[in-house]
């Protein structure tokens, strides 16, 4: 669906969803240096 047809509820909630996507990805790239 476009953007515009989303409720604000929707964006957020794709908002937090990138967010933690972001955090995961960046802790996986930190335990990939550790090794």
């Amino acid at each position: 669906p476009k953007l515009g047809a989303m409720t604000a509820e929707e964006r957020e909630d794709a908002a937090l969803q990138i967010v933690k996507g972001k955090k995961e990805l960046k802790e996986v790239e930190e335990a990939v240096k550790l090794g």
